[in-house]
Protein backbone atom coordinates (compact mmCIF):
# COMPACT_ATOMS: atom_id res chain seq x y z
CA UNK A 1 0.00 0.00 0.00
CA UNK A 2 1.27 3.38 -0.53
CA UNK A 3 0.31 5.65 2.06
CA UNK A 4 2.29 8.21 0.95
CA UNK A 5 0.85 10.70 4.52
CA UNK A 6 2.21 7.62 6.27
CA UNK A 7 5.71 7.46 4.83
CA UNK A 8 6.26 11.28 5.55
CA UNK A 9 5.16 11.01 8.90
CA UNK A 10 7.56 8.32 8.91
CA UNK A 11 10.47 9.81 7.63
CA UNK A 12 9.58 12.83 10.16
CA UNK A 13 10.43 10.29 12.85
CA UNK A 14 13.21 8.65 11.43
CA UNK A 15 14.30 12.65 11.19
CA UNK A 16 13.92 13.02 14.94
CA UNK A 17 15.84 10.29 16.39
CA UNK A 18 18.34 10.55 13.73
CA UNK A 19 18.97 14.06 15.15
CA UNK A 20 19.08 12.67 18.42
CA UNK A 21 21.41 10.63 17.94
CA UNK A 22 23.44 13.70 16.60
CA UNK A 23 23.38 12.77 13.01
CA UNK A 24 22.10 16.12 11.58
CA UNK A 25 23.00 15.34 8.16
CA UNK A 26 21.25 12.45 7.67
CA UNK A 27 18.27 13.79 9.57
CA UNK A 28 18.25 16.71 7.21
CA UNK A 29 17.64 14.53 4.46
CA UNK A 30 14.87 12.57 5.80
CA UNK A 31 13.05 15.30 6.87
CA UNK A 32 13.60 16.98 3.20
CA UNK A 33 12.21 13.91 1.83
CA UNK A 34 8.79 14.24 4.46
CA UNK A 35 8.87 17.63 2.74
CA UNK A 36 8.68 17.33 -0.49
CA UNK A 37 5.85 14.39 0.29
CA UNK A 38 3.73 17.05 2.16
CA UNK A 39 4.39 19.64 -0.61
CA UNK A 40 3.05 17.24 -3.02
CA UNK A 41 -0.40 16.26 -0.38
CA UNK A 42 -0.61 19.77 -0.01
CA UNK A 43 -0.62 19.22 3.89
CA UNK A 44 0.36 22.60 5.40
CA UNK A 45 0.84 20.87 8.96
CA UNK A 46 3.39 18.55 7.46
CA UNK A 47 5.02 21.26 5.67
CA UNK A 48 5.66 23.29 8.63
CA UNK A 49 6.27 20.28 11.22
CA UNK A 50 9.25 19.17 8.48
CA UNK A 51 10.55 23.13 8.00
CA UNK A 52 10.98 23.23 11.63
CA UNK A 53 12.85 20.43 11.89
CA UNK A 54 15.05 21.21 9.42
CA UNK A 55 15.65 24.55 10.81
CA UNK A 56 16.28 23.01 14.35
CA UNK A 57 18.76 20.48 13.16
CA UNK A 58 19.97 22.98 11.21
CA UNK A 59 20.69 25.11 14.51
CA UNK A 60 22.46 22.64 16.41
CA UNK A 61 24.91 22.48 13.83
CA UNK A 62 25.47 26.37 14.01
CA UNK A 63 24.47 26.61 10.12
CA UNK A 64 22.79 29.92 10.70
CA UNK A 65 21.59 31.45 7.94
CA UNK A 66 20.03 27.88 6.33
CA UNK A 67 18.52 27.73 9.76
CA UNK A 68 16.80 31.00 9.60
CA UNK A 69 15.37 30.76 5.68
CA UNK A 70 13.71 27.72 6.96
CA UNK A 71 12.13 29.33 9.84
CA UNK A 72 11.28 32.72 7.90
CA UNK A 73 9.35 30.08 5.60
CA UNK A 74 7.32 28.04 8.18
CA UNK A 75 6.88 31.28 9.94
CA UNK A 76 4.98 32.75 7.45
CA UNK A 77 3.10 29.84 6.59
CA UNK A 78 2.05 29.61 10.25
CA UNK A 79 1.13 32.99 10.42
CA UNK A 80 -0.90 32.55 7.55
CA UNK A 81 -2.83 29.20 8.83
CA UNK A 82 -2.83 31.07 12.45
CA UNK A 83 -1.65 27.57 13.18
CA UNK A 84 -0.02 28.61 17.47
CA UNK A 85 1.24 25.28 17.92
CA UNK A 86 4.01 25.55 15.36
CA UNK A 87 4.41 29.01 15.93
CA UNK A 88 5.51 28.63 19.36
CA UNK A 89 8.41 26.13 18.43
CA UNK A 90 9.46 28.57 15.79
CA UNK A 91 9.72 31.33 18.15
CA UNK A 92 11.57 29.31 20.14
CA UNK A 93 14.08 28.18 16.89
CA UNK A 94 13.99 32.49 16.77
CA UNK A 95 15.30 32.79 19.85
CA UNK A 96 17.83 30.41 19.57
CA UNK A 97 19.28 31.55 16.16
CA UNK A 98 19.48 35.16 17.87
CA UNK A 99 20.96 34.16 20.93
CA UNK A 100 23.76 32.09 18.92
CA UNK A 101 24.44 35.43 16.41
CA UNK A 102 25.20 37.47 19.78
CA UNK A 103 21.56 39.42 18.66
CA UNK A 104 19.87 39.53 22.25
CA UNK A 105 17.49 42.24 21.67
CA UNK A 106 15.75 40.15 18.84
CA UNK A 107 16.76 36.36 21.34
CA UNK A 108 14.59 37.72 24.01
CA UNK A 109 11.59 39.17 21.62
CA UNK A 110 11.54 35.99 20.14
CA UNK A 111 11.98 34.40 23.66
CA UNK A 112 8.76 36.56 24.88
CA UNK A 113 6.84 35.86 21.89
CA UNK A 114 7.90 31.80 22.54
CA UNK A 115 6.58 32.41 26.53
CA UNK A 116 3.30 34.08 25.32
CA UNK A 117 1.76 31.24 23.01
CA UNK A 118 3.18 28.67 25.44
CA UNK A 119 1.17 30.64 28.11
CA UNK A 120 -1.61 31.10 25.89
CA UNK A 121 -2.13 27.16 24.71
CA UNK A 122 -1.56 26.05 28.51
CA UNK A 123 -4.28 28.36 29.13
CA UNK A 124 -6.27 27.05 26.87
CA UNK A 125 -5.65 23.65 27.68
CA UNK A 126 -6.40 24.39 31.54
CA UNK A 127 -9.93 25.80 31.01
CA UNK A 128 -10.71 22.64 28.61
CA UNK A 129 -9.68 20.58 31.22
CA UNK A 130 -11.67 22.44 33.80
CA UNK A 131 -14.56 22.59 31.56
CA UNK A 132 -14.22 18.52 30.97
CA UNK A 133 -13.76 18.03 34.88
CA UNK A 134 -16.80 20.29 35.67
CA UNK A 135 -18.79 18.57 32.87
CA UNK A 136 -17.51 14.79 34.34
CA UNK A 137 -18.68 15.97 38.09
CA UNK A 138 -22.07 17.35 36.96
CA UNK A 139 -22.31 13.91 35.04
CA UNK A 140 -22.00 12.15 37.83
CA UNK A 141 -24.14 14.19 40.10
CA UNK A 142 -26.95 13.45 37.55
CA UNK A 143 -26.30 10.28 37.78
CA UNK A 144 -26.37 10.36 41.25
CA UNK A 145 -29.55 12.16 41.65
CA UNK A 146 -31.01 9.40 39.46
CA UNK A 147 -30.30 6.59 41.58
CA UNK A 148 -31.61 8.20 44.40
CA UNK A 149 -34.81 8.96 42.45
CA UNK A 150 -34.90 5.42 41.54
CA UNK A 151 -33.97 4.27 44.82
CA UNK A 152 -36.84 6.53 46.23
CA UNK A 153 -39.78 5.31 43.91
CA UNK A 154 -38.23 1.23 44.81
CA UNK A 155 -39.27 2.38 48.50
CA UNK A 156 -42.05 4.08 47.81
CA UNK A 157 -43.47 1.23 45.43
CA UNK A 158 -42.30 -1.25 48.47
CA UNK A 159 -44.17 0.89 50.84
CA UNK A 160 -47.43 0.63 49.16
CA UNK A 161 -47.08 -2.54 48.57
CA UNK A 162 -46.86 -3.23 52.25
CA UNK A 163 -49.59 -0.61 53.05
CA UNK A 164 -51.62 -2.61 50.34
CA UNK A 165 -50.96 -6.09 51.84
CA UNK A 166 -51.24 -4.59 55.88
CA UNK A 167 -55.05 -3.51 54.91
CA UNK A 168 -56.05 -6.47 52.75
Amino acid sequence: INYEKGIASAYLNIGVLLSNEGKHKESQDYNRDALAIFRKLDNTFGVITSLSNIADSYLTTNDLDLAKQYLDTARMMSEEDDDTFHLQMIYEGYAKLYRKKGDYKNALEYFDKFIAIKDSLFISESAQTTADLEARHNLLKTEKELELFKKNEEINALQLTRSRTFLA
